[in-house]
């Protein structure tokens, strides 16, 4: 049991809510940053709680002490280590109640779930990129629609036109995701700009004689270069 609840960041609690004190625990005392040894307190938990949240934790903690008929319970917490960090922690326990429901025990375990938080983050600010991106991949297209359909041009020059410009498009965010949205090359971003006046009037194709590119190395961010 030890090896599994080390090996998962498991640790447990037994807490006294009348008196607010807690059953020693070394796995506890370092979960929250403590020295093994260190005689956990309320207020050293307190002192973790990372502002502003703290005061809604402190009053949430009450008002489940104070209910009656409340038993199991489960609870995240924001925590501010010693070294400025965030630590998450997942709390799930029990009250034990006396026979007018008043709270004379609460048990149970804390895991450290930081690494799932950051990584629903993460996620969060992923989806709203591909939002933002996605808006702004929506107006290029209307753009070239409208640049496209501009001025006396026949159908058949319209469409060719228009697949062109959105194969071209396509190809640079092709690049983009290549470079997995890193730095790139400027002549990378400058031939495949330049891929639809190939000589060959293909991709595949080198730049034809018509055509001469020249310039040092040169970083591009994925923004400037899409």
């Amino acid at each position: 049991l030890d090896a599994v609840m080390d090996g998962t960041g498991l640790a447990s609690f037994d807490f006294d809510p009348q008196n607010l004190t807690f059953k020693p625990s070394p796995r506890l005392n370092r979960l929250y940053g403590f020295a093994g040894d260190h005689h956990l307190t309320i207020e050293d938990l307190r002192a973790r709680y990372f502002p502003p949240e703290g005061e809604d934790y402190v009053r949430e903690a009450q008002r489940r002490v104070a209910d009656t008929t409340l038993h199991a319970y489960e609870l995240d917490m924001r925590l501010k280590m010693p070294d400025g960090k965030a630590k998450w922690i997942n709390g799930r326990g029990e009250y034990i109640r006396d026979g007018a429901g008043k709270a004379v025990r609460s048990r149970g375990f804390v895991m450290d779930i930081t690494a799932r938080k950051e990584l629903e983050q993460t996620r969060e600010l992923l989806l709203k990129e591909l939002d933002h991106r996605i808006k702004n991949l929506l107006a290029t297209v209307g753009a070239i629609g409208a640049q496209t359909l501009r001025g006396n041009i026949t159908l058949e020059q319209a469409r060719t036109n228009l697949d062109g410009r959105l194969q071209v498009l396509a190809r640079a965010h092709e690049l983009v995701t290549t470079h997995q949205w890193q730095d790139m090359d400027m002549r990378e971003v400058v031939e495949m700009a330049l891929s639809p006046h190939h000589a060959g009037r293909g991709p595949d194709y080198p730049l034809g004689a018509q055509i001469e590119v020249e310039g040092p190395f040169c970083l591009l961010t994925p923004k400037r270069g899409l």
